[in-house]
């Protein structure tokens, strides 16, 4: 699972990638690599081997995040089946899409770190700057909807990041990276981090430290960003059937905002900012704690719990407005697995309750020395929800799960200077089915099915940070159903696959409406007409030389309005077909050269629902790396140069048609060369 690439939009060859896949498709009938799908994951809240889950999912490990040389996730994540970012600026403004939500992705991929979430109760995104990459123990990433295990936010997929648990008495490793953008269109500004982890293992505990610092100069005008994060954690095996885990983390961001370009602007420099003072500073501190108890031999009870507080300063000059925000978290998910038989028929029962509430206090200014304060308001979230999901094995190849879950939410916003003082409540009940089956050990085929919902952010229904004013009380929480089959395999040390197809119908999918631009008939959140998609996901991992490897994903999404008056329309930011390739050379055992092409197709932009403008264009993406492992003594050492974007391509991900105005523009990054070195112990 070597993912490293990033994207380059070059020509018009749609038709070199499926004959490229095609190539590969066939050798992934006969071999695969059977160690790589026999781990243990918690996609399901508990533990069980990947081939016993019925669900597409992919693993990420530490040593591949590693080996990626990325500065975050995003572009390790990027590069995996069915999953796209857009991004008006760098990674710290990236907005995860799975299974085609293009423009309304925000909030429909659930993203945690050991079960805390990082989703907001707002619309603001992850923060994937946040999460130290030498912490992480793996990555899960489930695809697919799965609101019965999950609740809110859980439509498109889950990404739960795992953080390591220390196993030697002493552990060390280090990653240094330094790069700039060697862009003929761009500025040419600098990037770097740096990231350490020590941790020990003492017996009955253990534990680590981790901090990471990155800062980037940025690919235009006003797009630099910085990063600090600290990351505390241990456990202690209290007794033999009680162990606790507790981790504290604190983490400072800072990037400019340099704005949207126009059309002419975009073509003649892409490199330029139009904002010369929109800039987002954030503080957050969190702290979580886990307890597990074993009373019984076959019965676990557990209990996660945490808060988090978070700040920020978001300063928009270009509006004359600049505000305050701070969030207090609190959630709390106890649950209790059960085994035991019927019969010949071995079963377990996961059943659980999910507890979540959140304040935010708004303040905002009309200067950005904070004198003047034009209003303060208030959002507040609070939901419950409780889960049961049985599972059966009707036999070493066949097992059955069902699932149920029931969920309240309660939303809330405060506005005293526009009367506002206003709460509404939502309710879910969603159930779900599937299917596994094994047929040999290296080979699971599942189907599963059922519902799903998204209830509103607090800021969708509540408008109180000073735009259009009001509660929208008509807005309806998203509904939904879901159905899929899929395959994974293994043989071997040969090739590695995954492959699914998945129809997903949405009911009361949420949007922003606004018929006459800013300055007319005002704009509000809400219900769309039914939608609907389809498509198919493929990972394929193969060994076609003991020197060469190949990795490949492929997507294809068809997603599209069903009702109303866009009825049989693609929905915007949405590529029909996504592709990555890689190869991984290694003409000696310590050298790796790995080139490597991304693909995205076109795709139509933001607010075209009627799909009647230029799309955005399709683009190819080619990067190179060179990697060395020299012999480190005791340790492990690394060293890569890596170009990304080797032809200097402009392209984008994130484009807006805007009725009232030129359409608008985020330039991505052009060219970028950077070296890295880690050492681990």
């Amino acid at each position: 699972m070597h993912r490293v690439m990033h994207k380059v939009s070059i020509f018009n060859r749609t038709a070199a990638v499926l004959i490229l896949l095609l190539m590969v498709g066939p050798a992934a009938t006969f071999a695969q690599n059977s160690d790589a799908l026999d781990v243990v994951i918690t996609a399901a809240r508990t533990e069980e081997s990947e081939l016993s889950t019925p669900a597409h999912v992919t693993v990420i490990t530490a040593e591949e995040i590693q080996e990626s040389g990325e500065q975050s996730l995003v572009g390790i994540l990027d590069k995996l089946a069915g999953v796209n970012f857009t991004s008006f600026s760098g990674p710290q403004q990236a907005q995860i899409d799975m299974r085609g939500f293009g423009e309304n992705s925000h909030g429909r991929v659930l993203v945690m770190v050991d079960g805390r979430r990082l989703n907001s109760q707002d619309m603001s995104g992850i923060q994937w700057l946040s999460i130290p990459l030498e912490s992480i123990e793996r990555v899960e990433v489930v695809h697919g909807s799965n609101s019965v295990m999950y609740g809110n936010h859980a439509v498109g997929g889950v990404v739960n990041i795992i953080t390591k648990d220390s196993k030697e008495p002493v552990e060390f490793a280090s990653t240094v990276d330094f790069g700039a953008y060697n862009s003929d269109q761009f500025q040419n500004g600098l990037f770097s981090s740096q990231r350490i982890r020590y941790g020990t293992n003492q017996g009955s505990t253990d534990g680590s430290v981790t901090f990471s610092h990155s800062t980037n100069e940025g690919h235009r005008e006003r797009t630099e960003s910085r990063s600090v994060n600290t990351l505390l954690n241990g456990s202690w095996d209290i007794t033999e059937i009680l162990r606790a885990e507790a981790d504290l983390g604190y983490q400072w961001n800072t990037y400019q905002m340099p704005g949207a370009l126009t059309e002419a602007q975009y073509e003649s420099d892409p490199s330029q900012a139009v904002n010369d003072g929109d800039e987002t500073e954030e503080h957050e501190l969190s702290t979580f704690l886990t307890v597990e108890w074993f009373p019984w031999y076959n019965t676990e009870l557990s209990l996660d719990g945490g808060y988090r507080y978070q700040f920020v300063a978001f300063d928009k000059k270009s509006w004359g407005q600049y505000s305050d925000r701070v969030y207090h978290t609190f959630e709390a998910s106890p649950k209790i697995v059960t085994e035991g038989s019927t019969g010949n028929f071995p079963w377990q029962v996961v059943m659980g309750f999910d507890i979540y509430h959140s304040n935010q206090d708004i303040a905002q200014f009309s200067d950005k020395n904070r004198s003047n304060k034009n209003f303060s308001s208030k959002l507040r979230l609070s939901s419950f929800g409780g889960y049961l999901q049985p599972r059966l094995n009707f036999s070493d190849e066949v097992k059955i799960e069902l699932g149920l879950r029931y969920e309240g939410a309660f939303l809330e916003g405060q506005k005293i200077s526009a009367d506002i003082d206003e709460r509404d409540f939502h309710q879910a009940f969603v159930y779900d089915g599937a299917l596994n089956y094994r047929p040999t050990k290296n080979i699971k085929v599942f189907a599963k099915g059922g519902t799903l919902f998204r209830y509103p952010f607090t800021d969708e229904q509540a408008a109180v940070a000073g735009l259009d004013d009001g509660f929208n009380s008509d807005l309806n929480p998203e509904q939904g159903v879901t159905a899929e089959i899929g395959s994974s395999l293994s043989v071997g040390q040969a090739v590695l696959l995954h492959l699914s197809g998945y129809f997903l119908q949405m009911e009361d999918e949420i949007a922003w409406y606004d018929p006459d631009g800013f300055g007319g008939t005002p704009g509000k959140n809400i219900n769309q007409d039914k939608t609907r998609r389809w498509g198919v996901d493929a990972e394929i991992e193969t060994q076609l030389h003991r020197r060469v490897g190949l990795t490949t994903s492929y997507s294809f999404i068809d997603a599209r309005f069903v009702e109303g008056d866009n009825e049989d329309k693609k929905i915007p930011l949405v590529p029909s077909h996504s592709a990555d390739m890689q190869l991984n050379i290694r003409p000696i055992a310590s050298l790796s050269i790995s080139p490597a092409t991304s693909y995205r197709s076109e795709s139509y932009k933001s607010g075209d629902n009627a799909n009647a403008q230029n799309p955005i264009e399709q683009y190819w993406l080619f990067n190179l790396e060179l990697s060395y492992a020299p012999d480190a003594g005791g340790g492990n050492m690394q060293i890569k140069v890596k170009a990304e974007n080797l032809f200097d391509e402009q392209y984008v991900t994130f484009a807006s048609y805007v009725t009232f105005s030129d359409d608008t523009y985020y330039p991505a990054p052009g060219r970028s060369i950077s070296i890295s070195a880690s050492y681990s112990y």
